[in-house]
């Protein structure tokens, strides 16, 4: 007896515990031997399944004889004619297992391909097709009739470019890839899924024609298709073709990728010219398992995608199932951001697995690509992210590929929180706070707290690592983070930083102001509107050197009950006396530096009624007088301006502001005697540059004996000069003496024009003689021999090349990368922005030398960097600051001799043990710097 195999499809969808099967029937040779085919069905995860196999088979009274071995489940045989199939708890994937069946004296056999909890896939033919625009496969039987238009086809061609065509036998079918509107395109009588210009890496056009008469459905697949013109995966299309009702499905199991996959550059629509009607033209309009039904009527068709279409995958018999994903499953919430992903084998087996990971639904954006070989992966997520997720089951020949279904999670939040971000000040105790972390409820315990410094220079000591909130003391200003690290009893580990910023708080300066009350009762500072006193041009950032990031943050009360209030733009005072007062307020003010460091400093400000307390000829009344009391570098210095009544009506603002550091070394054969100062002219709070009045004010300095003391000519040499920066020297024009008090230690001059000032006194006086043949001079005379750099050390070599010793302290400055080249009374952190000090105190006798290096005796930790650029230019000067000559604090035979360099740093070798900043040198003798 002779047994005939046929492997004609049963489809079995699984709706719960109900299956609808549709099938195809093949007559057989003899109605007396049995014939079993292969079945398909689905079922959700987790729920059993029953299924009916004899329902397409052939033969007379038949019955299920036996159940092949199952691999994630178990199955029985339930009244002779059904099989009863559970799957494995927290099972998804595609199993297959056979089953026989007998008529009581055959037996035949088939096999069962279950989607648990997944769509349902089927064995179909695999036309061969592959490449790009290599023609169409003609003469595919559609197993039925089908009108198209108005004309009837059993036939058709598919091409590798997403359409299937009608009456195009003999060689007439067309593989064009460039694609057109319907119904004016220049090829006719097609179905157009996805026609655009496509690759098929592999043969992976299938087609199928399941059920029975008169209720067949042929389907046509485009499986894994590829763009020609970028190469993108744009994924699997289908046409379904139905017997019955001659409607048409388009269907798309799979799209993933950017625009170009959900219709960008395609067209969409069915086309019999002139009719056709089309759904898209390089639109973006597809979605992935988002049908669009065709309706035949009155000679055309309508679509709609308001229709639910169960899915149905066409695929080759060699090729892998798709994977069941496990886990994450799908809308999981809090996963850990270690993520282990896991899904079921394929059956049959695949060569390897692609897993996907993408921050869209779309999988455009890809965040993890990766090959596997197990059905087990761990990988690194972002925390509280959305991801999608799906797996690939792939032969090593690259063809046959399964996708998996997708499916959304979302990764926990951090349960790490290392506190919010600080600004502290050098050397204050610093808390850290990790109280914060597991806040949230789902997380389970924390078992462990670890606290590492991983940024800023140098290390912080903290008191115990391994708590909650752990201290330390703030050392050099700068950035530093630290990251806490905490796990739970799951094992699971998050981490979270926390940036500290320590800085120099700023320093504000006392301001004097003087406010005038006219006749008619208005307030003005100097004639100017409106009262606000721009309190913060004197102030400073040690940070930046300026006070650009200074705002103020607070105002005390007058004392006067004058009104005091922030200006709207958080850098001025506002002032208004109380009515009828006149005399001296004052109040404070804070300043606030970008971080949350303050300083305070006191306003004083002199209320007038316009008395000419300004004049400075008597019997005049016109004009005010403003002092500025404790000035100078002894704060012992007062300066008194006195300002005519012409001035006045000028509507200016005027400021006085003390500085520590003069522009410029004194004029040659001059030191600087006491003090150094702007006096600025602003308009509407705009600087003024160069103001010249109209009538020259007066300024009156009242010194003590101490600023003049050290002076060799004494007080009677002192002047008054501007620094003229257009000539980089102090000038004396515009500047009058009038008055010379060595009495009552005054100096009163008139000046026309505002700018910086300098209160100078004459130097030792100097004597030039001729040369005379044999003669010579005793004098030192100091130079660098010899200078190296690292990033951590530095050697500098001074000799005394003169012919007397050294017995004046000095400075030695080292820069790096400065701005323009070093020169008297530049101190690197004036043009560089890295360095070192050193102040010598010893006396250097003649022709010896003296060897500097970072840490020695006359290393100045609180004046230097703490580390140095590797690669940069670095260059040395002795005897390199002092304000109050024009030499230095030594005076040399040769005075142009005391640069050295460039050369460049090279890498640090070794950790030298260093002075820290905080340790102050006792360095006395020197001069001020």
């Amino acid at each position: 007896m002779i047994h005939f195999k046929h492997t004609i499809f049963k489809f079995l969808v699984g709706l719960l515990a109900t299956l609808i099967i549709a099938l195809v029937h093949v007559p057989l040779i003899s109605a007396q031997e049995p014939s079993a085919m292969d079945d398909a069905a689905t079922t959700p995860q987790d729920i059993t399944v029953t299924i009916s196999p004899l329902v397409n088979d052939s033969g007379s009274t038949l019955s299920v004889s036996a159940i092949g071995s199952v691999v994630s489940g178990t199955t029985s045989i339930s009244g002779a004619t059904q099989i009863v199939y559970t799957p494995t708890v927290g099972f998804r994937g595609t199993e297959v297992f056979t089953y026989a069946m007998t008529d009581g004296s055959d037996v035949a056999t088939a096999t069962i391909r279950l989607g648990v909890g997944m769509d349902a896939q089927v064995f179909a033919t695999n036309i061969g097709l592959s490449g790009d625009d290599y023609g169409t496969l003609e003469n595919i039987p559609i197993g039925f009739n089908y009108d198209f238009f108005g004309s009837s086809y059993n036939m058709l061609g598919m091409t590798t470019n997403g359409f299937l065509q009608f009456n195009c036998g003999g060689g007439n079918c067309s593989s064009t890839y460039s694609n057109e509107p319907i119904p004016n395109s220049s090829i006719s009588h097609f179905i157009a899924p996805f026609w655009d210009d496509l690759v098929m890496q592999c043969p992976s056009g299938l087609y199928k024609t399941i059920g029975q008469s008169p209720n067949r459905i042929f389907i046509a697949q485009w499986t894994d298709m590829y763009s020609y013109g970028t190469g993108a995966k744009l994924g699997t299309f289908q046409a379904w073709l139905y017997e019955n009702s001659q409607e048409i499905i388009f269907q798309y199991p799979l799209l993933m990728g950017a625009n170009e996959a959900f219709g960008n550059s395609a067209t969409v629509g069915l086309n019999a010219y002139p009719d056709g009607v089309q759904y898209s033209y390089n639109t973006v309009s597809l979605s992935e398992k988002q049908p669009i039904r065709w309706v035949p009527g009155s000679g055309t068709f309508t679509y709609t995608t308001q229709i639910s279409h169960t899915p149905l995958e066409l695929t080759d018999v060699t090729w892998p199932s798709k994977p069941g994903l496990t886990s994450p499953v799908s809308e999981a919430d809090n996963v850990p951001h270690q993520a282990i992903f896991t899904w079921a084998a394929s059956e049959p087996a695949a060569d390897q697995y692609k897993l996907l990971v993408a921050t869209d639904a779309n999988f455009a954006n890809i965040v993890l690509n990766q090959t596997v070989y197990q059905t087990v992966y761990t990988a690194t997520l972002d925390y509280d992210t959305d991801y999608y997720w799906r797996v690939v089951a792939q032969k090593s020949n690259g063809c046959g590929s399964a996708y998996s279904d997708m499916y959304h999670f979302k990764t926990s939040p951090h349960f790490a929180d290392a506190g919010t971000p600080q600004s502290v000040q050098s050397g204050v105790l610093v808390q850290l706070d990790g109280s914060g972390s597991d806040a949230l409820v789902f997380n389970p315990p924390l078992t462990g707290y670890s606290w590492v410094q991983t940024s800023g220079s140098p290390t912080m000591l903290l008191s115990d690592s391994i708590v909650v909130s752990p201290t330390f003391t703030s050392a050099d200003p700068g950035v530093y983070i630290f990251t806490l690290t905490v796990t739970d009893s799951l094992g699971l580990v998050d981490t979270d930083p926390v940036m500290v910023t320590v800085n120099n708080p700023p320093i504000a300066v006392d301001d004097v102001a003087m406010v005038r009350r006219d006749d008619n009762g208005d307030l003005s500072i100097l004639a100017s509107q409106p009262v606000t006193i721009p309190v913060l041009l004197n102030d400073t950032d040690p940070d930046t050197g300026n006070n650009s990031s200074l705002t103020v943050s607070a105002v005390g009360t007058g004392s006067q009950g004058g009104t005091v209030a922030i200006n709207a733009n958080n850098r001025w005072v506002n002032y208004t006396p109380a009515a009828a007062f006149s005399g001296v307020e004052t109040f404070t003010y804070t300043v606030r530096e970008s971080g949350s460091l303050t300083d305070t400093a006191a306003v004083t400000v002199t209320v007038v009624n316009g008395d000419g307390g300004g004049s400075t000829t008597p019997g005049e009344n016109g004009g005010e007088t403003i002092i500025i009391p404790s000035t100078g570098f002894s704060s012992t210095i007062t300066v008194t301006i006195q300002i005519p009544a012409e001035v006045l009506a000028e509507k200016l603002t005027l400021v006085y502001d003390k500085l520590d550091t003069a522009s410029g070394p004194p004029p040659q054969g001059f030191k600087l005697a006491g003090v150094s100062f702007t006096l600025d002219a602003y308009l509407n709070h705009e600087l003024q540059p160069g103001h010249i009045f109209t009538t020259p004010i007066t300024l009156t300095i009242q010194y003590g004996d101490e600023d003049v003391a050290y002076l060799p000519q004494g007080e009677e040499s002192l002047e008054l000069r501007y620094w003229d920066a257009g000539k980089s020297n102090w000038s004396s024009d515009g500047i009058t003496v009038i008055d010379r008090d060595t009495v009552n230690n005054r100096l009163t001059v008139t000046i026309a024009h505002l700018t910086e000032f300098g209160l100078f006194g004459k130097d030792v006086q100097n004597f030039y003689l001729p040369i005379i043949s044999q003669k010579t001079f005793t004098i030192p005379d100091l130079v660098i021999t010899d200078l190296t750099a690292t990033g951590n050390s530095i050697s500098v070599m001074v000799k005394n090349q003169g012919n007397t010793p050294v017995s004046d302290a000095f400075w030695v400055d080292v820069y790096f990368n400065p701005t323009q080249t070093p020169a008297l009374n530049k101190r690197w952190s004036d043009i560089a922005p890295a360095g070192a000090v050193w102040g010598v105190t010893i006396d250097i006798p003649a022709g010896d030398s003296l060897t500097l290096t970072v840490g020695d005796s006359y290393f100045d930790a609180s004046k230097s960097s703490t580390s140095f650029p590797v690669g940069a230019q670095v260059y040395g000067y002795v005897d390199s600051v002092n304000y109050f000559t024009g030499y230095g604090a030594v005076q040399e035979s040769n005075e142009s001799n005391n640069l050295f360099g460039p050369v460049t740093s090279t890498a640090a070798s070794g950790v030298p043990s260093v002075a820290s900043q905080s340790d102050t040198r006792v360095l006395v003798g020197l001069p001020q710097r």
